[in-house]
Protein backbone atom coordinates (compact mmCIF):
# COMPACT_ATOMS: atom_id res chain seq x y z
CA UNK A 1 0.00 0.00 0.00
CA UNK A 2 1.24 3.46 -0.94
CA UNK A 3 0.62 6.12 1.64
CA UNK A 4 -0.05 9.63 0.32
CA UNK A 5 0.32 12.67 2.51
CA UNK A 6 -2.56 14.93 1.51
CA UNK A 7 -0.97 18.04 2.96
CA UNK A 8 2.25 17.53 1.03
CA UNK A 9 0.33 17.00 -2.21
CA UNK A 10 -1.54 20.27 -1.81
CA UNK A 11 1.73 22.12 -1.12
CA UNK A 12 3.23 20.73 -4.32
CA UNK A 13 0.14 21.84 -6.25
CA UNK A 14 0.41 25.35 -4.82
CA UNK A 15 4.14 25.52 -5.62
CA UNK A 16 3.40 24.33 -9.16
CA UNK A 17 0.71 26.97 -9.65
CA UNK A 18 3.01 29.70 -8.34
CA UNK A 19 5.80 28.51 -10.64
CA UNK A 20 3.54 28.51 -13.73
CA UNK A 21 2.21 31.97 -12.86
CA UNK A 22 5.74 33.35 -12.40
CA UNK A 23 6.90 31.73 -15.64
CA UNK A 24 3.98 33.25 -17.55
CA UNK A 25 4.80 36.68 -16.11
CA UNK A 26 8.45 36.38 -17.14
CA UNK A 27 7.53 35.28 -20.68
CA UNK A 28 5.08 38.17 -21.03
CA UNK A 29 7.71 40.67 -19.88
CA UNK A 30 10.30 39.26 -22.28
CA UNK A 31 7.87 39.49 -25.21
CA UNK A 32 6.85 43.03 -24.32
CA UNK A 33 10.32 44.46 -23.83
CA UNK A 34 12.14 42.52 -26.54
CA UNK A 35 10.18 44.19 -29.32
CA UNK A 36 8.08 41.13 -30.22
CA UNK A 37 5.05 43.34 -29.75
CA UNK A 38 5.82 45.87 -32.49
CA UNK A 39 5.82 49.58 -31.80
CA UNK A 40 5.67 51.32 -35.16
CA UNK A 41 6.25 55.00 -35.77
CA UNK A 42 3.71 56.98 -37.82
CA UNK A 43 4.74 58.03 -41.32
CA UNK A 44 5.32 61.65 -40.29
CA UNK A 45 8.03 60.47 -37.90
CA UNK A 46 10.29 60.19 -40.96
CA UNK A 47 11.44 62.94 -43.31
CA UNK A 48 10.82 62.69 -47.05
CA UNK A 49 14.48 61.81 -47.53
CA UNK A 50 14.18 59.01 -44.98
CA UNK A 51 11.11 57.61 -46.76
CA UNK A 52 13.05 57.65 -50.02
CA UNK A 53 15.90 55.77 -48.36
CA UNK A 54 13.63 53.23 -46.67
CA UNK A 55 11.69 52.48 -49.85
CA UNK A 56 14.91 52.30 -51.89
CA UNK A 57 16.31 49.68 -49.51
CA UNK A 58 13.15 47.60 -49.83
CA UNK A 59 13.08 47.86 -53.63
CA UNK A 60 16.71 46.83 -53.89
CA UNK A 61 16.16 43.87 -51.57
CA UNK A 62 12.97 42.63 -53.25
CA UNK A 63 13.51 43.42 -56.92
CA UNK A 64 17.17 44.16 -57.66
CA UNK A 65 19.26 41.80 -55.52
CA UNK A 66 16.96 38.94 -56.52
CA UNK A 67 17.77 39.61 -60.18
CA UNK A 68 14.19 40.35 -61.21
CA UNK A 69 15.17 43.73 -62.69
CA UNK A 70 18.40 45.42 -63.73
CA UNK A 71 17.79 48.79 -62.06
CA UNK A 72 15.14 51.24 -60.96
CA UNK A 73 14.24 54.90 -60.53
CA UNK A 74 12.10 56.29 -57.72
CA UNK A 75 9.59 59.14 -58.09
CA UNK A 76 7.46 60.95 -55.51
CA UNK A 77 3.73 61.16 -56.18
CA UNK A 78 1.35 63.74 -54.67
CA UNK A 79 -2.36 63.85 -53.87
CA UNK A 80 -4.78 66.66 -54.78
CA UNK A 81 -3.57 68.67 -51.77
CA UNK A 82 0.02 68.51 -53.00
CA UNK A 83 0.91 66.18 -50.14
CA UNK A 84 3.58 63.53 -50.76
CA UNK A 85 1.84 60.19 -50.14
CA UNK A 86 2.97 57.74 -52.81
CA UNK A 87 5.92 56.45 -54.78
CA UNK A 88 6.29 55.28 -58.33
CA UNK A 89 9.07 52.75 -58.89
CA UNK A 90 10.12 52.40 -62.54
CA UNK A 91 12.25 49.36 -63.36
CA UNK A 92 14.79 48.63 -66.06
CA UNK A 93 14.35 47.41 -68.71
CA UNK A 94 10.58 47.80 -68.16
CA UNK A 95 7.96 47.48 -65.44
CA UNK A 96 6.74 49.59 -62.55
CA UNK A 97 4.97 49.49 -59.20
CA UNK A 98 2.99 52.05 -57.20
CA UNK A 99 3.56 52.31 -53.45
CA UNK A 100 1.48 54.01 -50.77
CA UNK A 101 2.95 55.41 -47.55
CA UNK A 102 0.65 54.32 -44.73
CA UNK A 103 0.09 57.21 -42.34
CA UNK A 104 -0.03 55.08 -39.18
CA UNK A 105 2.84 52.82 -40.02
CA UNK A 106 0.63 49.79 -40.54
CA UNK A 107 -0.44 49.33 -36.90
CA UNK A 108 -3.99 48.17 -36.24
CA UNK A 109 -5.23 47.69 -32.68
CA UNK A 110 -1.67 47.32 -31.44
CA UNK A 111 -0.78 44.55 -33.89
CA UNK A 112 1.30 44.99 -37.03
CA UNK A 113 -1.07 43.64 -39.69
CA UNK A 114 0.74 45.38 -42.55
CA UNK A 115 3.82 47.51 -43.02
CA UNK A 116 4.38 51.20 -43.66
CA UNK A 117 4.71 50.73 -47.42
CA UNK A 118 2.01 48.97 -49.44
CA UNK A 119 2.55 48.13 -53.10
CA UNK A 120 -0.28 47.84 -55.60
CA UNK A 121 0.33 44.22 -56.58
CA UNK A 122 0.65 40.85 -54.90
CA UNK A 123 3.01 39.41 -57.49
CA UNK A 124 6.64 40.47 -57.83
CA UNK A 125 6.04 40.74 -61.57
CA UNK A 126 6.06 44.49 -62.21
CA UNK A 127 5.72 44.10 -65.99
CA UNK A 128 2.01 43.33 -66.18
CA UNK A 129 0.53 45.11 -69.24
CA UNK A 130 -2.07 47.88 -69.14
CA UNK A 131 -4.09 49.66 -71.80
CA UNK A 132 -5.42 53.15 -72.47
CA UNK A 133 -9.19 53.61 -72.22
CA UNK A 134 -11.88 56.13 -71.36
CA UNK A 135 -15.53 56.11 -70.35
CA UNK A 136 -18.30 57.23 -72.65
CA UNK A 137 -21.84 57.19 -71.21
CA UNK A 138 -20.59 54.94 -68.41
CA UNK A 139 -19.19 52.43 -70.91
CA UNK A 140 -15.51 51.54 -71.07
CA UNK A 141 -14.00 52.31 -74.47
CA UNK A 142 -10.55 51.12 -75.57
CA UNK A 143 -8.51 54.03 -76.85
CA UNK A 144 -5.65 52.56 -78.90
CA UNK A 145 -5.39 49.63 -81.30
CA UNK A 146 -2.29 48.11 -82.85
CA UNK A 147 -1.80 47.26 -86.53
CA UNK A 148 -3.54 43.92 -86.02
CA UNK A 149 -6.66 45.48 -84.55
CA UNK A 150 -5.84 44.40 -81.01
CA UNK A 151 -5.83 46.68 -77.99
CA UNK A 152 -2.38 48.25 -77.62
CA UNK A 153 -0.73 47.55 -74.27
CA UNK A 154 2.16 49.02 -72.27
CA UNK A 155 4.53 47.66 -69.63
CA UNK A 156 6.21 50.99 -68.85
CA UNK A 157 4.55 53.22 -66.24
CA UNK A 158 1.78 55.62 -67.22
CA UNK A 159 4.17 58.53 -66.70
CA UNK A 160 6.95 57.03 -68.78
CA UNK A 161 4.55 56.01 -71.56
CA UNK A 162 3.31 59.62 -71.70
CA UNK A 163 6.90 60.98 -71.76
CA UNK A 164 6.45 62.89 -68.49
CA UNK A 165 9.83 64.15 -67.35
CA UNK A 166 10.20 67.14 -65.03
CA UNK A 167 6.54 67.80 -64.23
CA UNK A 168 5.11 67.23 -60.76
CA UNK A 169 3.43 63.83 -60.63
CA UNK A 170 0.02 63.26 -59.07
CA UNK A 171 -1.85 60.16 -57.94
CA UNK A 172 -5.51 61.03 -57.36
CA UNK A 173 -8.02 58.76 -55.65
CA UNK A 174 -11.56 58.67 -57.02
CA UNK A 175 -14.61 56.87 -55.72
CA UNK A 176 -16.99 55.95 -58.54
CA UNK A 177 -19.59 53.33 -59.45
CA UNK A 178 -17.73 50.15 -60.50
CA UNK A 179 -14.13 51.28 -60.81
CA UNK A 180 -12.81 53.17 -57.77
CA UNK A 181 -9.08 53.71 -57.75
CA UNK A 182 -6.19 55.98 -58.60
CA UNK A 183 -5.54 58.26 -61.55
CA UNK A 184 -1.91 59.00 -62.55
CA UNK A 185 -1.94 62.64 -63.65
CA UNK A 186 -0.10 65.90 -64.23
CA UNK A 187 -1.41 69.46 -63.99
CA UNK A 188 -2.68 71.32 -67.05
CA UNK A 189 -3.61 74.81 -65.85
CA UNK A 190 -6.50 74.41 -63.41
CA UNK A 191 -7.18 70.87 -64.68
CA UNK A 192 -5.35 67.55 -64.74
CA UNK A 193 -4.29 65.30 -67.60
CA UNK A 194 -5.32 61.68 -67.00
CA UNK A 195 -2.39 59.54 -68.16
CA UNK A 196 -4.61 56.51 -68.74
CA UNK A 197 -7.22 58.16 -70.97
CA UNK A 198 -4.96 61.06 -72.04
CA UNK A 199 -7.92 63.38 -71.47
CA UNK A 200 -7.98 66.55 -69.37
CA UNK A 201 -10.43 66.60 -66.46
CA UNK A 202 -11.57 68.51 -63.41
CA UNK A 203 -10.92 66.45 -60.32
CA UNK A 204 -14.02 65.42 -58.34
CA UNK A 205 -13.22 62.74 -55.74
CA UNK A 206 -16.72 61.22 -55.54
CA UNK A 207 -18.93 60.55 -58.55
CA UNK A 208 -21.94 58.29 -59.09
CA UNK A 209 -21.14 56.93 -62.55
CA UNK A 210 -17.89 55.64 -64.00
CA UNK A 211 -16.25 58.80 -65.31
CA UNK A 212 -12.49 58.42 -64.82
CA UNK A 213 -10.09 55.89 -66.30
CA UNK A 214 -7.94 54.56 -63.46
CA UNK A 215 -4.52 52.93 -63.28
CA UNK A 216 -5.05 50.71 -60.23
CA UNK A 217 -7.80 49.75 -57.81
CA UNK A 218 -7.55 50.83 -54.13
CA UNK A 219 -4.55 49.48 -52.22
CA UNK A 220 -5.10 46.32 -50.18
CA UNK A 221 -3.78 46.66 -46.62
CA UNK A 222 -2.32 43.27 -45.83
CA UNK A 223 1.18 42.03 -45.06
CA UNK A 224 0.99 40.14 -48.37
CA UNK A 225 1.17 43.49 -50.21
CA UNK A 226 4.00 44.89 -48.10
CA UNK A 227 7.00 46.27 -49.93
Amino acid sequence: MVKVKVGASKKRQRRGAVFISALFTVILCVITFSGCIPINHPANYYTEEEHVQRVSERVEEKYIKTGKYDGYELFKLYDENDEFKYFLVEFEPTGFVYVEINANGGVSFGCATYGMYTQDRLSDDASEPWERYFFEDNIKVELEMDENGNCKTYTDSHFKAANIDEEKRYFLYVKQDRFPGYIPAVKRGDKYLNLVSMKEFEYVPNVCDDVYAIAIYPFIYSYQFDL
